[in-house]
């Protein structure tokens, strides 16, 4: 899946999904799915769709993608069905299916 990666300000980013058009979301239930589209113009006051990425220490090319605040949400996929779904608070050590590599394409 190709995401346009679009500012949402304070250092936080939203994720453009190119193909649905709508960005990618975590819900406060750690239900993932694709929320509103509004032409890839992420608005102020979206919590679900705010993700956080940052880069594990020990662990270089490997990041977390975390929906801070009230939603607490960081993302996960299993690699057998493919199933993503949010798991509660920010990345723990011992987690392995939470772990994404990013990719740039111009």
């Amino acid at each position: 899946v190709k995401f346009k990666v679009v500012d949402a300000g304070g250092g936080h980013v939203a994720l453009w999904n190119l193909y649905t058009k709508r960005f990618l979301r975590i819900q406060p239930n750690g239900n993932v799915d694709c929320g509103v589209g509004a032409d890839g113009i992420y608005h102020p006051g979206w919590e679900w769709e705010k993700f956080s990425i940052t880069e594990i220490p020990l662990q270089k090319g490997l990041y977390t993608l975390y929906v801070p605040g009230p939603v607490d949400q960081t993302l996960k996929v299993d690699p057998e069905t493919y199933v993503t779904h949010g798991i509660k608070g920010p990345f723990q050590s011992c987690w392995q299916l939470e772990l994404f590599s990013i990719h740039v394409v111009a």
